[in-house]
């Protein structure tokens, strides 16, 4: 296990990757946790979020900073803004979009650490220029 030290991140600081319309920054990852947990910030625009999964492995929480989202966790819908906070265990289907009108900002923390490499293995350095290879990212998907 990795040692764990004291980290910071200034604002805008961390390793950034756009997943398809999905901009994350990196506050910190679980290879400087020791594996205890992942932290992001995550951006996405009015229409834009990912769709329904499961995390095998990790519990997920959302704080919303900006925006508004509509969430499902497992047969519940619910609207999230500013202030929300919203955990989606693991096991349990779960997933959310941007349905306000402008660009939305969260918080999202993983724990245990691990499904940041999924972003980072089909991710890219800056915004996409064209479609997703969405045959890419459901092939690593699995073995995240």
């Amino acid at each position: 296990m990795a040692k764990v030290g004291t980290r910071t991140r200034e604002p805008g600081q961390g390793r950034t990757v756009w997943v398809v319309n999905q901009r994350m920054t990196f506050k910190v990852t679980g290879e400087e946790t020791g594996g205890a947990f992942a932290l992001w910030e995550d951006f996405l625009d009015p229409g834009e979020g990912p769709p329904p999964h499961v995390h095998a492995n990790e519990d997920e929480a959302f704080y919303i900073l900006e925006g508004e989202y509509t969430f499902t966790v497992g047969e519940r819908a619910l609207t999230a803004t500013a202030g929300s906070f919203v955990l989606a265990p693991k096991g349990i289907p779960h997933g959310l979009r941007n349905t306000g009108d402008t660009p939305g900002r969260m918080l999202v923390m993983v724990c245990p650490a691990g499904v940041e490499r999924y972003f980072f293995a089909v991710g890219t350095a800056g915004p996409p220029t064209g479609p997703p290879d969405i045959e890419r990212i459901v092939a690593a998907a699995g073995e995240y």
